[in-house]
């Protein structure tokens, strides 16, 4: 994955650690080592940019889900973060 590289991923699960996303592909011919830079919107929140590194993979049907390690965070994005993963916890969401 690129710098001038854009896909839209499904996020299936986030905390202030990392995320879980889901792709339509399994990640043949993509350097999976490489840095990644993430633009995560979070409902009612500002965007956010987020640099990780990608920790594991797996096959999903024919898509594949990747789960990225957060390695830049200012501890504004932090917070928005753990306080939306709050919120969803006292509304009885869990992963």
């Amino acid at each position: 994955m690129s710098d001038d590289f854009l896909e839209v991923v499904n996020a299936l699960d986030i905390s202030i650690g990392g995320m879980a996303l889901q792709v339509g592909h399994c990640f043949e011919g993509y350097d999976i080592a490489a840095e990644v830079t993430i633009l995560l919107k979070l409902p009612g929140t500002r965007a956010i940019m987020a640099k990780g590194k990608i920790m594991h993979t797996r096959r999903s049907g024919d898509a594949g889900v990747f789960g990225v390690q957060f390695t830049e965070l200012s501890d504004d994005q932090r917070t928005t973060i753990a306080d939306y993963v709050n919120r969803q916890c006292e509304l009885g969401f869990t992963a």
